[in-house]
């Protein structure tokens, strides 16, 4: 369980959430754009595209390495 003390942890875990949410919005896309549109508007962080639909696609490498 995550606490107050152990800030690196916690930021590692949210982190490591928002690229696998990341991933799963890109993949989702082509058959529900409008919802994985504005869901991928809120995600925080630096590796965003500016729209879903820009982002390229997941590729497994990608998928693998968010997952380590």
């Amino acid at each position: 369980m995550l606490t107050a003390g152990c800030s690196e942890e916690l930021e590692k875990t949210l982190s490591v959430s928002a690229q696998v949410l990341s991933v799963m919005l890109r993949s989702l896309a082509p058959f529900m754009p409008f919802l994985a549109e504005e869901l991928y508007q809120r995600l925080p962080g630096l590796f965003k595209a500016e729209s879903v639909v820009m982002a390229p696609f997941p590729t497994i490498e990608e998928v693998i390495q968010t997952l380590q």
